[in-house]
Order: structure tokens, then sequence, then C-alpha cells
């Protein structure tokens, strides 16, 4: 990704391949963004042109009960993750 396009990844709507060749609606990373957020967490992207891009989450630890209260705050269940909590 050039810097142009690195600076408005997380915009909504924003797709850094206007071709139209790659499916999609530009507002993948602007929704993994707010839930990192939500979570406590913070989301980050590096790219280097011809070299590749790498997205970085940190996320905290927090207590399993408080984790449940989050995800049901954003109106999730266990049937919409594909990674469980125990």
């Amino acid at each position: 990704m050039s810097p142009e396009q690195l600076q408005r990844v997380f915009e909504r709507f924003y797709r850094a391949d206007a071709s139209g060749h790659i499916p999609g609606t530009g507002l993948g990373m602007s929704i993994v963004k707010e839930i990192i957020e939500i979570m406590g967490g913070k989301v980050s992207v590096n790219s280097e042109p011809a070299m590749g891009t790498a997205v970085t989450i940190l996320l905290p630890v927090v207590a399993v009960a408080e984790a449940k209260c989050k995800i049901n705050q954003l109106g999730l269940d266990q049937t919409d993750r594909s990674v469980p909590i125990p």
C-alpha cells in the first residue's frame, strides 16, 4: 500500500484497490478498528510497497465475564464468532 492509501485504510467505504477486481465494500478495516477499540485495544497497519502489509491487533487481557459482557453489548452471541469464549 502507498503512504496515501495507508493514511485512509480505516475510513469507511475506502478501497485501496479502486479497480473493482477485488470484491468488498470498504467497510472491513473500519469495523475492525471500531470493535478493537470498544474492547480496549489498538489496531495498526504497516505496509511497504512491493513487500507486503501487516495488520497488528493488540488486546488487553480481561476477565472472561467482562469479555462476554462486551460481546453482548455488540449484539453478538456464541454462534456469531469463529473464536469461542470459554
